[in-house]
């Protein structure tokens, strides 16, 4: 492993395994790392610029749920699989190392990283690997060559601190373990890099908040930052007037496209009528009775209409 690790360009500052979790958590906020990033650029659903900012600033409050739990119990026994799995595949015989060491970038002290591991290729040389779990119903999400977007950003900023070539996004979903080879993308890198060191400089350093970008995560950060109201206070926000406006504008497209798509329904439904399946050209529609036990409400029967 020493001549392997040689070839990463990223300093080395510490040993993630000797860290107590608050430790970790502690040197996560000195700078950018993986998870981060499609959270910087507004492609994360769960957590915007704002949560990343409040994690840089005032620490992290996530503890773990069962799904973090779940994948750090099976990032091992991953990690030990990926080159039998590889090798039975692929017909290639790959070497893969653990790497439990919190890197930064040897230009950018922001930039850090905590890699899953390193792996060895008879063709592409020394890489990265990033060990992920997903259930199931997530399949649609890694089939062909697709994978899910904030996982992309996450390899290529890890590609970016180590200075090497290439990563393997390693997944278990469901019980079926696949792999997907990434190539590091100078190009996107420079777009990432000008976004990653806005927010930084721009917020993290002056420690002004961003602005919200409008996704889930966002919305219960400013719950949780302002809890309850300071009763018989009002504020004049005359600076949102356009917003304001833009937002009605907005909320109206919205109501008259839930009616365009009400009606397209409607349309299937009426062409369907008791039919329990359709196809409209390749996709497959289902119009299936649902039953609904009886707990705490009376039990009801009702169709549901899925357009795949």
């Amino acid at each position: 492993m020493a001549m392997a690790a040689e070839q990463l360009k990223s300093r080395q500052l510490t040993n993630a395994r000797e860290m107590t979790r608050e430790e970790w958590l502690e040197s996560r906020r000195k700078g950018i790392g993986g998870s981060d990033c499609a959270a910087i650029l507004g492609i994360n659903q769960y957590k915007g610029a704002l949560g990343v900012f409040i994690d840089k600033t005032e620490g992290s409050t996530f503890e773990g749920n069962i799904h973090t739990d779940f994948g750090n119990w099976m990032e091992p026994h991953i990690r030990e699989e990926f080159p039998k799995r590889f090798k039975k595949f692929e017909g290639i015989d790959i070497t893969v190392y653990e790497y439990p060491y919190v890197l930064q970038h040897p230009d950018k002290d922001h930039y850090i990283a905590n890699i899953d591991g390193i792996i060895e290729h008879p063709e592409h040389g020394v890489g990265i690997i990033e060990i992920k779990t997903a259930s199931e119903m997530q399949w649609k999400k890694w089939v062909d060559d697709e994978v899910p977007d904030e996982y992309y950003c996450q390899v290529q900023h890890y590609l970016n601190v180590t200075g090497l070539e290439y990563a393997y996004i390693v997944a278990l979903v469901g019980k079926r373990l696949l792999w997907k080879l990434i190539p590091r993308s100078d190009a996107f890198l420079a777009l990432m890099e000008a976004k990653l060191d806005e927010f930084w400089f721009d917020y993290i350093v002056p420690k002004i908040a961003p602005p919200p970008q409008g996704v889930e995560g966002d919305t219960d950060m400013l719950k949780a930052m302002y809890s309850a109201e300071s009763g018989g206070t009002l504020v004049e926000l005359p600076e949102l007037i356009d917003a304001y406006q833009e937002y009605k504008e907005v909320d109206k497209q919205i109501k008259e496209l839930e009616m365009q798509k009400e009606a397209f329904k409607q349309k299937i439904m009426q062409e369907m009528g008791t039919a329990e399946v359709a196809y409209i050209g390749e996709k497959k529609v289902t119009w299936k009775t649902v039953n609904r036990k009886g707990y705490e409400v009376k039990p009801t029967s009702y169709r549901m209409l899925r357009i795949g």
